[in-house]
């Protein structure tokens, strides 16, 4: 039996964990709340008892989601998706409002008198229009490439309206695919998760390799096990991942 005393916590979503409860994968406990991995200290069970290690679970396939298509190409193979969604039909609308109204706020204090801190009042808000109507132009038009060349690099690239995040891999370094989720905050204080496909490389480090707004999780894990299939990688838990189940 585990000591009381010690009190295990996810990592994702710091929930208690029961060593004596839920599937354990490679030395992680899976949370119970939220599915994510947790790598623990094995239990000590006398030799009387032990039993021989029980083979991991199989993770359930990630159906392919209709903004992701898979090309072959003829160096490896091209991995495209799309960022468009009905979301940015309502995006659009709000921008024409929130623009609208910051142009007639300006046309009309065209020869107003008006002092000058007060036209520079709206300046905060100018610029949230800006950048949210290139964010709305970028969802009808853009969309994620991730190609990989066989045994050479993994590239990440958006486009083709520019967009930071582009990186590049060597394969090689490459240990493990995996995808990650945080909580963004929203207007309103409300938070809601963002997820992201990340890499763990032979060295220990985690690397980011795509992280865009509207990424759903479907549309992550399908990257990561087509990724893990074209790579020849054997997919093992990683502390904090975002676990791909059927049930």
């Amino acid at each position: 039996m585990p000591d009381p005393a010690t009190k295990l916590a996810c990592a994702a979503c710091a929930a208690p964990l029961d060593p004596d409860d839920g599937p354990r994968v490679g030395g992680a406990l899976r949370c119970r709340f939220c599915g994510a991995f947790t790598r623990v200290a094995p239990v000590a069970v006398p030799p009387a008892f032990a039993a021989a290690p029980a083979p991991a679970a199989a993770r359930a396939v990630a159906e392919r989601p209709r903004s992701v298509t898979v090309e072959e190409t003829a160096f490896g193979v091209r991995v495209v998706r799309r960022w468009f969604s009905p979301v940015f039909f309502f995006l659009l609308f709000f921008c024409v409002v929130w623009n609208g109204i910051l142009l007639a706020f300006y046309g009309m204090s065209r020869g107003s008198g008006l002092p000058w801190f007060v036209l520079l009042f709206p300046v905060v808000h100018v610029a949230v229009g800006l950048g949210l109507a290139y964010f709305t132009l970028c969802g009808f038009v853009n969309r994620t490439v991730v190609e990989v060349e066989r045994g050479h690099t993994l590239t990440v690239r958006h486009g083709p309206l520019p967009w930071p995040g582009a990186t590049s891999l060597d394969v090689g370094e490459i240990a493990q695919l995996f995808v990650g989720a945080s909580l963004r905050r929203g207007r309103g204080g409300t938070e809601a998760p963002a997820f992201s496909l990340a890499a763990m490389t032979r060295d220990g480090r985690r690397v980011t390799l795509l992280k865009v707004a509207g990424l759903s999780v479907e549309e992550a894990l399908y990257l990561e096990q087509e990724l893990e299939r074209r790579l020849r990688i054997r997919d093992e838990p990683v502390v904090g991942e975002v676990a791909r189940d059927g049930g």
